[in-house]
């Protein structure tokens, strides 16, 4: 699936340079360099963990980490089926992986 950068950035905005953007994009960086077929949701779940438990598990750094995750869905195709199954992983990890 194609992401819209254009939308993603005008969506996220600042919080991009915040310490959960930055955790967010090294995940990213790490799940493009791994070109590793069907790990994406791994990457999701750790990028999530460490924008929030990596930066500071606050109200803001868990607000800041659903945006960017949320507008990233949003640039794509939120009804997909993918989509829905990106943001589980993506809130499991801001959650530390427990169930």
């Amino acid at each position: 699936m194609s992401m819209s950068w254009f939308k993603f950035v005008r969506c996220a905005g600042w919080d991009l340079n915040t310490c959960p953007g930055r955790q967010l994009k090294v995940q990213y960086d790490e799940m493009k360099t791994a070109n590793c077929m069907n790990c994406d949701k791994f990457f999701h779940c750790q990028g999530n963990y460490n924008a929030v438990h990596v930066c500071g598990k606050t109200t803001i750094n868990i607000r800041i980490a659903k945006k960017i995750s949320d507008c990233r869905e949003a640039a794509q195709d939120a009804s997909s089926v993918d989509s829905q199954e990106d943001q589980k992983a993506n809130k499991f990890g801001r959650e530390g992986g427990s169930t």
